[in-house]
């Protein structure tokens, strides 16, 4: 009788452990899903900074302003990317 508590204590415990995976798993999940969700949102963001940057080449006025905008808005993409470095990274290790 003993034997088949015994059985019983450690299938309960399976079922625990199974749980606790389970929920471990759903958490995960849902940050790996919001991760990608971030990640959607930065590249639409950098291939806009993008096509701003190519309009502003292609006007090419060379007004000193116009310098600032470049600088500013390369300045801007390339935090982007940074960021996007960040979040690419953190999707490897989930």
């Amino acid at each position: 009788m003993q034997l088949v508590e015994q059985l019983e204590e450690k299938v309960k415990q399976l079922v625990r452990r199974y749980r606790q995976l389970r929920h471990e798993n759903a958490e995960l999940q849902e940050k790996v899903f919001g991760l990608l969700k971030s990640l959607d949102q930065k590249q639409r963001h950098i291939a806009e900074l993008e096509q701003r940057i190519q309009a502003l080449q292609a006007a090419g006025t060379g007004s000193g302003e116009d310098d600032m905008d470049k600088k500013k808005l390369k300045k801007q993409l390339n935090g982007y990317i940074k960021e996007l470095d960040k979040v690419i990274a953190s999707l490897r290790k989930s």
